[in-house]
């Protein structure tokens, strides 16, 4: 056998490495579909923090509303009364 036959099958074994080949399909979509379910569970993640939020904004703001309303109800009970 030759050097440049040795040389040949080198270069042929180098190009047919299986790391140079391009991926198959269900690779790249499996690699797709994992991004995407990252993206929609940071997503979720964060509608959660949102509504969670909401929720103990509303805790303290329905008390405060309540007052006010009670207040005016008493401002109108006198106004009624002093008529």
């Amino acid at each position: 056998m030759s050097s440049f036959d040795v040389f040949q099958a080198g270069v042929q074994h180098f190009f047919d490495a299986p790391q140079l080949r391009a991926p198959k399909i269900p690779h790249v979509v499996e690699a797709l579909v994992d991004r995407v379910k990252s993206a929609v569970n940071r997503f979720e993640s964060t509608i959660d923090r949102v509504e969670s939020a909401f929720e103990s904004a509303d805790d303290r703001v329905e008390p405060t509303i309540h007052r006010f309303e009670s207040g005016i109800y008493d401002i109108e009970l006198r106004l009624h009364q002093g008529e």
